[in-house]
């Protein structure tokens, strides 16, 4: 620190020449109590300190530093680095004292040193000096001998390295790294003088700008409380790889509750990401698995109950149109006592009584084939209104019995298909419509060609079913009620929609059905209108 002295022709006035003097009193009186302090603090300090003027000329020094540097104080005091050190060093020295004396804050760094041999290493601090005015007088500087914990630095370093973890402590307030472990750089792949210096560098420069908000959001609920945190995020490396990281660190505050230091460390979990996201992947199909094959077991379950009924129901399925037939046969055959308009009404019901027969027949017969894959299609050119007009004049006894409003809405065309596969379609749909279907109903029935494909749909007002009937009555065997339950007694063998479903598959087409509790039912098919 220098006395400012002027000679008396450059003073103005005998006023400015007083006020010179106290001033130069002042400085004196300030720089003696300093070095009062200093020389309390010369022999019991545990730590290295000097001052600089702003010719980087050492003013001030301790015991300590004398002999960390093995230079006497007579030997340091009034001389500058390049009077003290060789050139390349003392040049580093300079710009350091340069950098320090234009920055607004402390600059703290971790400083290795070669002496007599002897590695040594320094957490060092240098900061500006201000006076009074503010100005830069000079620069002053406090270092610690942490030559021992640097040996555990590196040794923890290693460590990290082999487990794939990076560590680092940042210094907030002074935007600067104190420490980082080598791995960090590795892990980064950057240089290390591209290592974040603020939050925002840190988030845009590494983390995945999906994963920006996320990250951001924990270190601000960190920066306010002080906390620990944890988060996983993905980070997206230079070269365009996304490595998957998991974070965890502190963020410390200071007196006034501002964000001062943050320590914290990252790992590689890229390896174990995947193998996790591969094992819930197969634990989530086996589970799906395991739910479909549940689900493929109650259907078998209920299909083959379905069929033992079915078996065990036949019997009366097929011997009440057999007794009619025998029966009304023998009454013919004796001839006796009858009327002309009797004979008409045996002949007609023994005649319905086989087609019914028949009906049955050619149902178990069919559906045989399906699942032999030996039905084939045996296309021709029919008016599919005609097939229509058949599965209405063969239900018509039943709609009309119940009373209940048919409606029918069709388009006219011709078409290229199986005509006994799709005759039987409509009749086993309206069938199904009208059984279900309650006295004075509705039943709406709409055809028409939506791009090549011919759709006709029945639309019933019947109890309706639910999601889990609508799958079982797809199953051969199956009937249920609107409620449920089985329809033992309702007639049919349970084999009609789903015969409607494989025929619609073997025409190229497909089978439509869906059905509400109370609202009603719509069923139908869409079919090529010209097989190929």
């Amino acid at each position: 620190m220098k006395v400012l002295s002027l000679s008396k022709s450059e003073i103005s006035s005998e006023e400015e020449l007083i006020a010179l003097q106290r001033e130069n009193v002042t400085l004196r009186n300030e720089l003696e109590t300093m070095r009062n302090w200093f020389r309390s603090m010369d022999h019991v300090a545990p730590f290295e300190f000097w001052f600089k003027d702003i010719d980087s000329r050492y003013l001030l020094v301790n015991a300590e530093f004398e002999n960390a540097i093995g230079i006497t104080r007579d030997g340091l005091l009034g001389n500058t680095p390049f009077d003290i050190f060789p050139e390349d060093r003392a040049k580093r020295l300079i710009e350091v004292d340069e950098r320090v004396m234009s920055l607004p804050d402390p600059l703290r760094r971790i400083v290795p040193c070669d002496q007599s041999g002897i590695e040594r290493t320094f957490d060092e601090v240098r900061f500006p000096v201000i006076n009074a005015k503010k100005d830069v007088v000079g620069l002053g500087c406090i270092s610690f001998e942490i030559t021992g914990q640097s040996k555990l630095e590196e040794t923890f370093q290693a460590a990290q390295t082999i487990a794939g973890i990076a560590s680092w402590r940042w210094c907030i307030k002074m935007q600067s790294l104190l420490s980082n472990s080598d791995s960090l750089v590795d892990m980064l792949g950057v240089a290390r003088n591209q290592i974040h210096a603020t939050f925002e560098d840190r988030i845009n420069k590494t983390v995945h700008p999906k994963d920006i908000e996320k990250v951001s959001h924990v270190l601000e609920v960190a920066s306010r409380s002080g906390n620990r945190y944890e988060v996983e995020y993905r980070m997206l490396m230079p070269s365009g790889e996304i490595k998957y990281i998991y974070e965890i660190g502190e963020i410390f505050l200071d007196t006034y509750g501002k964000p001062s230091e943050h320590i914290g460390s990252i790992q590689d979990i890229t390896e174990r990401y995947e193998s996790r996201t591969k094992l819930l992947e197969a634990l989530d199909n086996a589970s799906r698995a395991e739910i479909k094959a549940q689900e493929s077991a109650r259907l078998a379950k209920v299909a083959n109950e379905s069929k033992s009924k079915f078996v065990a129901s036949m019997s009366h399925e097929l011997r009440t149109p057999l007794n009619a037939i025998i029966g009304f046969s023998e009454m013919l055959m004796t001839g006796s006592g009858f009327v002309k308009a009797d004979q008409d009404n045996y002949h007609r019901i023994i005649h319905s009584s086989g087609q019914h027969l028949l009906s049955l027949i050619n149902d178990i017969l069919d559906l045989s084939k399906l699942e032999a894959n030996k039905f084939e299609a045996l296309p021709t050119t029919f008016m599919i209104h005609d097939c229509l007009n058949d599965s209405i004049m063969l239900n018509g006894p039943l709609i009309s019995q119940k009373e209940i409003c048919l409606k029918v809405s069709c388009e006219e065309t011709e078409i290229f298909s199986d005509e006994r596969m799709v005759k039987q379609i409509l009749v086993n749909l309206l069938s199904n419509a009208a059984k279900f279907t309650p006295v004075g109903g509705s039943i709406s029935v709409t055809g028409q060609c939506i791009a090549g494909n011919y759709q006709i749909m029945f639309n019933d007002t019947g109890c309706g079913l639910s999601k889990e009937d609508i799958l079982l009555v797809q199953q051969p065997f199956v009937q249920v009620r609107g409620d449920g339950q089985n329809t033992d007694g309702a007639g049919g063998t349970g084999l009609g929609l789903p015969l409607v479903k494989q025929f619609a598959e073997v025409l190229g087409g497909e089978f439509i059905f869906e059905s509400k509790i109370g609202i009603g039912t719509q069923a139908g098919i869409s079919i090529p209108s010209q097989i190929a």
